[in-house]
């Protein structure tokens, strides 16, 4: 989560197949939910079986502040910051 509450780092899992990846918010009742997407753009050809980490952000209207973060794909509340830490470039 960014200094100012408003942009969170999202961590999706794909496969190499996938080219285009993003992420998604919405807010409702005191809470965030949050989740992302990835978009194989030739699902009918064979694709390497492995496992991929990509990153991306949604920026929020306003902070998180108190509201609780849910993650789409559980239903499941997650801490603001994410378990396993993106690393920053450079």
């Amino acid at each position: 989560m960014s200094a100012d509450g408003r942009t969170l780092t999202l961590r999706l899992f794909g496969g190499p197949c996938d080219m285009t990846w993003g992420g998604f918010e919405t807010e409702a009742d005191g809470a965030v939910v949050i989740g992302g997407w990835e978009i194989d753009p030739t699902p009918d050809t064979p694709c390497a079986a492995m496992l991929i980490n990509f990153t991306t952000t949604v920026r929020l209207p306003a902070p998180v502040g108190d509201r609780v973060i849910i993650n789409a794909s559980t239903g499941q509340p997650v801490p603001p910051s994410p378990a396993f830490p993106v690393p920053s470039p450079g």
